[in-house]
């Protein structure tokens, strides 16, 4: 969300300079580089939540197929459920792993609170 302040306030900035001669160039670069930045940041951020939900629909989907299996004693499905799990638990890992890099900002922090399935 900081990010989002700070890129508004130096779109501001670029706008203002326009207004004058001798830095009409600066400005207009300024502007027009910040709207850049925030017409590929804002679409980005807002699919975070989008992405977090979709994360946990395929998480649900995995315990139930993963509990029908076990109650039915299946492990031909079993086994084919836990190729999954490993998938899911990877991607998990790597979203954690990225959520400390420069790139967090388009990472859900509510994918720090996901446990692995067992």
């Amino acid at each position: 969300m900081i990010e989002l302040i700070i890129g508004l306030c130096i779109l501001g900035f670029g706008i203002s300079l326009c207004f004058y001669e001798n830095s009409e160039f600066f400005g207009i670069l300024i502007s027009v580089l910040t709207f850049l930045y925030l017409l590929i940041h804002i679409p980005t951020w807002l699919l975070a939540s989008h992405k977090y939900e979709r994360h946990i629909v395929e998480r649900n989907s995995i315990i139930e197929s993963l509990e029908t299996a076990r109650e039915n004693k299946n492990n031909i499905e079993l086994t084919s459920i836990t190729k999954d799990i490993i998938e899911y638990n990877k991607n998990l890992a790597i979203l954690k792993f990225e959520d400390d890099g420069f790139l967090d900002v388009y990472i859900d922090d509510r994918m720090l609170l996901l446990k692995p399935i067992k």
